[in-house]
């Protein structure tokens, strides 16, 4: 069968694969019963195109701060969740994510109220845009505007992640003057919703939230032999679809990305291809004789 292309930093495999593909989807559930489906790469692309040897598996993203262990006593494979790692941060439009004045009315005085940030249902309930402001719900963070309007008097507000404590510090001190605003960063919970909370003390005001950008967790995956991932972020499913050959799916379109692949083992050779117009990378492990073997793989990709 030909093959399809991949290449790496310092080696390029030319390989070319046949038509369509089943590939084990993994959910955020713990519960339900993954799902599996068949994909055609776009625009006459090959894509991946191999049936998955591996059994689906249903699994939570490392964004809810879980971490899992390497078997085999691979330390140089040591599983970090997204949050010990460097996030990236992606700027948006500013964007109405809440309006008291809309919706909700005035925070009263020692009252707090929970909000959605990630998602797109639910915000015109908020007095937020319609669709919500695109933010995914792999962010571990978001940059805010927060923005106290028509307030009784002086006060101050708190804000924190669902499910957390409440923090000590505050994100915005106002007065009775008609507007003032911050721009506080607050940690997401990562899985669940309402997402946010806030907390108003002493008057009673209107708030105003606008999201302006937020922090997300590196695109990578450590596989095992059979291509489950040892460790992720924002993987969303595999298949082990030949010896030494695997498909990893992340969560966005991967055109103008580049996937870096690595082996614990010397002997092995580890090449990957992010696919244009497409959210799949093909990874390939080779021995020093240039045969297909399986082998744990790390990738990363960049965009």
């Amino acid at each position: 069968m030909p093959r399809r292309f991949r290449s790496t930093v310092a080696l390029a495999v030319v390989a070319v694969l046949a038509s369509a593909s089943t590939v084990a989807i993994m959910t955020h559930s713990g519960d339900a019963e993954p799902a599996s489906f068949a994909r055609t790469a776009p625009d006459g692309l090959p894509g991946p195109d191999r049936e998955p040897q591996s059994s689906p598996m249903n699994v939570s993203p490392l964004g809810s701060g879980s971490e899992r262990g390497v078997a085999d006593g691979l330390a140089s494979l040591a599983a970090i969740s997204e949050f010990e790692r460097e996030l990236l941060y992606v700027p948006i439009v500013p964007c109405r994510a809440v309006d008291t004045r809309k919706a909700g009315g005035k925070l009263a005085a020692g009252v707090s109220r929970s909000f959605l940030v990630t998602g797109a249902d639910g915000f015109i309930a908020q007095g937020g845009k319609s669709g919500g402001c695109g933010i995914p719900e792999w962010a571990s963070s978001a940059t805010f505007s927060f923005t106290t309007v028509e307030s009784s008097g002086k006060g101050r507000l708190n804000a924190w992640p669902v499910g957390l404590s409440e923090p000590t510090s505050t994100v915005l001190s106002y007065t009775s003057a008609n507007k003032v605003t911050s721009n506080p960063t607050v940690a997401l919970p990562g899985q669940g919703t309402p997402h946010l909370r806030v907390r108003n003390y002493d008057y009673s005001t209107h708030l105003v939230i606008d999201v302006t950008g937020y922090y997300i967790g590196q695109m990578y995956s450590i596989g095992d032999p059979t291509g489950a991932p040892e460790s992720w972020s924002r993987q969303t499913g595999y298949s082990h679809d030949a010896i030494g050959a695997y498909t990893v799916w992340f969560d966005v379109d991967l055109t103008a990305c580049v996937a870096v692949a690595s082996s614990p083992y010397a002997a092995n050779i580890v090449t990957a291809y992010a696919w244009p117009d497409w959210d799949a990378v093909s990874v390939d492990v080779w021995d020093s004789a240039g045969n297909p073997v399986d082998g744990w793989f790390n990738v990363v990709v960049h965009c």
